[in-house]
């Protein structure tokens, strides 16, 4: 039976070297994931930060609106403490808070999505580490199978130029058994 450890340690350092490609991409997209993430967290801090200035924005606007609506009043001789001007500020007041309170809750829809979209680039990005090792064992498992069957196939034929799709590397004596290429000294 014939050996050609040269073919087959080729074979098999082709397919190393196809697994260890397979952990650096993986490692990369995990790599390139991480500040994406990293983004998407601060522009949530952001978000949520905005949206507080935003809320006391509001409040000072409101306060001047109310401000301007008691002058008003005032100087008309009407009682805003009393009957219908008092039940139209409040009415003013409870839309103004729930203004404010709007600003609040899309600044936190907003932080949330960020959020979100930050976790799934993390996972995505462990997921893609996580793949290329599956990827890299089967490369190194069908790098054993392929060296196996190569191995079989050069004890059956004797050189590697006789196999289908034979590289031709039978004529130089590579590929050959040890018995072949002492027969040719």
């Amino acid at each position: 039976m014939s050996f050609d450890p040269v073919s087959i340690g080729l074979f098999i350092a082709g397919q190393a070297l196809s697994a260890i490609g397979n952990i650096q991409q993986g490692k990369a997209a995990q790599a390139a994931a991480n500040p994406q993430a990293r983004r998407r967290e601060q522009e949530a801090a952001l978000l949520r930060a905005k949206g507080a200035v935003d809320q006391q924005n509001k409040r000072i606007a409101n306060k001047r609106l109310f401000g301007k609506r008691l002058a008003a009043l005032g100087g008309s001789g009407i009682d805003p403490k009393t009957g219908t001007p008092l039940l139209v500020d409040n009415d003013v007041f409870t839309e103004a808070e729930l203004a404010v309170a709007n600003i609040g809750f899309n600044a936190e829809v907003g932080a949330i999505k960020a959020e979100n979209e930050a976790g799934i680039l993390r996972a995505q990005g462990a997921q893609a580490k996580r793949q290329s090792f599956f990827r890299a064992g089967a490369n190194i498992l069908q790098g054993i199978g392929g060296a196996f069957a190569l191995n079989d196939a050069l004890g059956k034929t004797g050189n590697a130029s006789r196999l289908p799709g034979g590289s031709g590397f039978g004529t130089t004596g590579i590929g050959l058994g040890r018995r072949e290429r002492l027969g040719r000294i």
